[in-house]
């Protein structure tokens, strides 16, 4: 009997390709997150006043959650998706 990883994941019994996987989308969210600050900070030298702008706002937000995501990702890996009832 063939188990998808969706299933593997909610009955708490990962593989080490499941663990890899999802740490490896981790790393992958933290690289996302360096490369925006290390863009952010190129801008700021470039253009000072984009920094007041709306967007670079709504940029950052986004930046601080794919971090968060990653974090989860990183330091829970397989158990976030354990099926359970509350």
């Amino acid at each position: 009997m063939t188990h998808t990883m969706r299933s593997r994941l909610r009955e708490g019994h990962p593989t080490l390709g499941d663990h890899l996987l999802l740490r490896g989308i981790g790393m992958l969210a933290y690289a996302a997150f360096a490369a925006f600050l290390w863009t952010l900070c190129w801008l700021q030298q470039d253009r000072p006043r984009i920094a007041a702008h709306p967007a670079m706002f709504a940029a950052c937000f986004l930046a601080v959650v794919v971090f968060h995501i990653g974090s989860a990702l990183i330091w829970g890996g397989p158990a976030l998706f354990r099926g359970g009832r509350a």
